[in-house]
């Protein structure tokens, strides 16, 4: 969760009123997708934000958010470790989506 308290926050909406609506929205998504996974702390790149922000668009690529967090090393390492990918709010349907997908990949596979 971003801490909208924050002076820096409230510095940062201040000055950017007029695209704070899709600013927004793009911190949701980058919250959405953190949230998913166990990431305690992440730091976001404010000019590559502005700069994705124009952009304007209704959804964003994984990688495109992922691309305004600078401590992205960290971020990629819980995203990709098997231990800590499913730990997250909507770990277990997560690992049920995982399951099931390999599941039918493997019985597809057989079928073909």
């Amino acid at each position: 969760m971003f801490d909208t308290q924050a002076a820096e926050y409230v510095s940062f909406k201040r000055q950017n009123i007029t695209r704070w609506g899709v600013i927004q929205q793009l911190l949701n998504q980058i919250e959405r997708l953190l949230t998913q996974y166990v990431c305690n702390i992440a730091y976001v790149d404010v000019q590559r934000l502005l700069d994705l922000s124009e952009r304007d668009q209704e959804r964003y690529s994984n990688d495109e958010i992922l691309s305004c967090i600078t401590n992205r090393v960290q971020i990629d390492d819980a995203m990709t470790n098997p231990r800590m990918c499913f730990k997250g709010a909507n770990g277990p349907v997560l690992a049920a989506i995982r399951i099931q997908t390999t599941w039918r990949r493997h019985k597809a596979y057989s079928a073909f």
